[in-house]
């Protein structure tokens, strides 16, 4: 294959692409090349990424797997956390390079051939085959031999495949057999101490791209704590040299990117690994910031304001460090009362925009609690409410049923419903099944938290038996948000609001803040994990389900806010919201 070839392979990158002695080089990104040229170097034992968000690792390892394809065809293992995400990325991702790329195409059958072997999680070209697995799924594990296997979000897995042990070195035992095995790891870090990625970096040789300063030419790595802006006017932020201290232009910053090199710390090890942050993004600017700095300086201003939840995502996505959080802090519920506000009643505040419910089964009652939401994470307690009664009985049900028909008044003048509510399914199933299935047309889901860690938000599946969807949610990562959330102190952008009454007693504070996180170890493996700390927690449970309901919900909240202003400020006239049904969706992404 000559290099005309090769460039036209993956043309669709927009790259220039140059075979050389059975290996591979990328011209475009020069951060990209040594990393894509140690997949096949035969002194590394693995390779692995720890990098930022949108600096190109998926590309690299796309630029793998079709250089395995087209160039040395092996049998080749891609692993995600969950088989959901693998199919996305299949469809895509991979589906887009084997269509957009001349030299592949016709290399994977066509999926429209039947028996073509060539399905949504399996490839079969000549020379070898392409399986896509989840870390969670024990059996896309197993009865597989891989040369190339390719593990990506590493720190997304669960500690444990099934009963079967560390997801990572089940999916590495798959190419035990192959001499010239092809072992890639990548992932942005998470937490201190739980990080699989972090874990595999400090085990290679810790290579960092390093840069010359334009000034003084001092070689260094870029750090944030370099970067300053004048008071007040993030546009004029410039990076300071870690030497000479002279103030670094962003065209400059780029310059120095562009004549790095990577440099190990650790050369002597067999294992490489990349580190690399967002301070080294020289693509993708948005129109609205002057320079990529005056970006970069915007968005952590943004992210302190928004609390430590939004922190927490630029330390690790940005800065690709892990966050190093008051994790296993208990949450008292004093404070959280002492701040109650004086608001509640038939009248809303004026910022809420959206109204959802939580609804907890218990076995001799039904708690929910409604929530007002605002576009940016601020949230208002609307009102917490028991309704007593057996959950197979049906009378509690119709409590339910006529509660979710209140109404509240909007100082704008409209008349706000519960737009989405989400039930418990985990106790009292089928009654819950029976009452979501009715009352599905106005948005009651049934929803149930997911074991698995690292699940995403939501996720759905479809209960056939019970004509009805249920919604799973990643319960740890949304009482990560609430908890950091409801450590915000100034109202603002995710800042929780309680009124005075209501039902928003001490009792509910204390259910509120029933649980912390722990860390225990499985299979070796730190896990965080949520634990009671207090008998009951039915008002955490129920917060969280208010959150699902939102996210599941997806509003748009620019198009909710016009639709409840009056249309003649002159004459405002009370005005609800839209019927719920197939008008009502408009109004929602």
């Amino acid at each position: 294959m000559n290099v005309a070839e090769w460039a036209d392979a993956f043309r669709y990158l927009g790259r220039s692409v140059t075979p050389e002695a059975g290996k591979f080089r990328c011209d475009r990104l020069p951060y990209q090349r040594e990393p894509m040229e140690s997949f096949t170097d035969e002194t590394v034992g693995e390779t692995v990424l720890m990098w930022g968000a949108q600096l190109g690792k998926t590309e690299i390892l796309l630029n793998a797997i079709g250089y395995y394809i087209q160039m040395s065809p092996s049998p080749i293992l891609v692993v995600y956390p969950t088989l959901d995400t693998a199919r996305k990325w299949s469809t895509k991702k991979l589906a887009t390079m084997l269509r957009e790329s001349p030299a592949l195409r016709g290399k994977v059958k066509d999926p429209r051939t039947r028996d073509s072997g060539n399905t949504v999680l399996s490839k079969d070209f000549a020379g070898g085959f392409l399986v896509a697995a989840g870390s969670n799924s024990p059996a896309s594990l197993r009865q597989l031999s891989c040369r190339v296997v390719i593990q990506d979000e590493v720190d997304s897995y669960e500690a444990s495949a099934g009963t079967e042990g560390d997801p990572c070195l089940l999916a590495d035992a798959r190419a035990a057999n192959f001499h010239d095995a092809t072992l890639i790891k990548a992932s942005t870090p998470t937490i201190k101490g739980s990080s699989r990625i972090e874990k595999y970096f400090d085990e290679s040789d810790q290579r960092y791209w390093v840069c010359p300063c334009p000034k003084c030419g001092e070689r260094q790595q870029l750090k944030w704590r370099h970067v300053t802006w004048p008071e007040g006017d993030t546009s004029g932020a410039v990076y300071n040299c870690s030497s000479c201290r002279e103030p670094i232009t962003d065209l400059e910053r780029i310059k120095m990117i562009n004549s790095g090199e990577w440099r190990a710390t650790y050369p002597t090890r067999r294992n490489r690994g990349y580190h690399l942050s967002g301070l080294y993004r020289i693509m993708g600017k948005k129109r609205q910031f002057k320079t990529y700095l005056h970006e970069f300086a915007e968005n952590f201003l943004a992210a302190k304001r928004s609390g430590s939840e939004m922190l927490k995502v630029w330390v690790n996505t940005f800065l690709c460090e892990t966050w190093e959080g008051e994790v296993g802090e208990r949450m008292e519920p004093d404070p959280l009362l002492a701040r109650c506000e004086n608001y509640g009643g038939e009248n809303l505040p004026s910022e809420v925009l959206v109204l959802t419910c939580g609804v907890d089964v218990q076995a001799n009652r039904l708690e929910a609690e409604v929530v007002g939401h605002a576009a940016d994470g601020e949230a208002w307690g609307i009102e917490y409410k028991t309704f007593p009664g057996a959950p197979d009985q049906r009378a509690v049900w119709l409590d339910l049923a006529k509660y979710l028909q209140t109404t509240w008044q909007h100082p704008a003048g409209a008349v706000l419903k519960i737009v989405a509510t989400a039930v418990d399914a985990g106790y009292s199933t089928s009654a819950v099944y029976d009452f979501c299935a009715r009352h599905a047309a106005n948005r009651v889901y049934a929803v149930k938290g997911s074991p698995v860690r690292g699940a995403p938000p939501i996720a759905k599946r479809t209960v056939k038996a019970a004509r009805v969807v249920l919604w799973t949610l990643g319960t740890g990562a949304i009482k990560d948000t609430l908890f950091a959330r409801l450590q915000i102190e100034e109202a603002g952008a995710g800042f929780q609001h309680f009124p005075t009454g209501y039902g928003y007693d001490a009792e509910y504070f204390k259910q509120l803040t029933a649980e912390e996180v722990h860390t225990k170890h499985v299979n070796g493996f730190p896990v965080r994990y949520y634990r009671k700390c207090r008998d009951r927690n039915e008002a955490l449970d129920i917060r969280v389900y208010n959150m699902g309901a939102l996210e599941i919900l997806n509003p748009n909240f620019e198009a909710v806010a016009k639709s409840i202003q009056p249309e003649d400020e002159d004459d405002p006239q009370p005005k609800a919201q839209p019927a719920r049904g197939a008008g009502y969706i408009n109004e929602w992404r």
